[in-house]
């Protein structure tokens, strides 16, 4: 797959395949539902190809005969290899590979990576993938890294954005004047926790299970802080404290 960039709109999607070979290769985007944490299905219990600029998970087919399309499986682990392989999904017989990565493609058929299977959530009923925010974060000045998750709350249906982040300092008026101008309010991140270090799995991905695990928990040292709008000219991320935070995380508004 080649990717040539000549104009703004060509950047940031993958090597682009043209119409033939996208048929051919039978690469398909497939509708997911955020809340259940699955696949959607029609009546008759297929999968849903995804409309143009719609957001699911891309699917890959397995294929015998072909070696491009062949599956190996994990070495030594075929019950992991399992869970990755989806049979019957649009008609008896065929089957996929769940890549587990959240894709849209556009009227071009240009492919855009979104976010990773069960990391994007719904906050104030949209979605919110977390790797757009923190790609549009991270260019804040002073931000060593960040990694963007939800968080449950009591009394709240889906999860609240948060933002771990490593930096020494930080100008929380800026930063919340910032979120709010680089992306729609339902995804500017609701409570922020400064750690020292990032921690990462042996193949140096985010340990998102843990953080979002802490939630907003104040033990353990971190800092923690949420976005404060009461004054809505001069928006701004104030201290987590064991005084407020009761009020802050079931407030009608946040």
């Amino acid at each position: 797959m080649l990717n040539v960039c000549r104009e703004r709109k060509d950047q940031g999607h993958l090597g682009q395949y043209g119409y033939l070979a996208t048929a051919v290769s039978g690469y398909t985007i497939v509708e997911y539902d955020v809340d259940a944490d699955a696949l959607r299905r029609d009546a008759n219990g297929h999968l849903i190809q995804c409309a143009v600029g719609t957001v699911g998970e891309l699917l890959l087919p397995v294929r015998s005969y072909s070696p491009m399309h062949k599956f190996q499986g994990y070495f030594k682990d075929d019950a992991a290899s399992a869970t990755k392989l989806l049979a019957n999904a649009f008609q008896k017989g065929d089957l996929y590979f769940r890549t587990g990565d959240l894709f849209r493609m556009d009227d071009h058929r240009r492919f855009y990576f979104v976010d990773r299977v069960g990391d994007t959530f719904r906050w104030n009923g949209e979605n919110v993938a977390t790797c757009e925010v923190a790609e549009a974060l991270s260019g804040f000045p002073g931000i060593s890294d960040i990694c963007v998750y939800g968080v449950a709350l009591p009394g709240r249906d889906g999860r609240a954005g948060m933002a771990a982040m490593v930096f020494e300092s930080l100008d929380m008026d800026a930063f919340a004047k910032f979120c709010l101008s680089k992306l729609p309010s339902y995804a500017v991140p609701r409570f922020l926790r400064q750690v020292p270090a990032m921690h990462v799995t042996g193949t140096m991905k985010h340990e998102k299970a843990k953080l979002r695990a802490q939630g907003v928990q104040l033990s353990g040292g971190d800092r923690l802080f949420y976005l404060d709008r009461s004054n809505p000219s001069q928006p701004t991320y104030l201290a987590l404290t064991d005084a407020n935070v009761h009020r802050i995380v079931t407030a009608s508004r946040l």
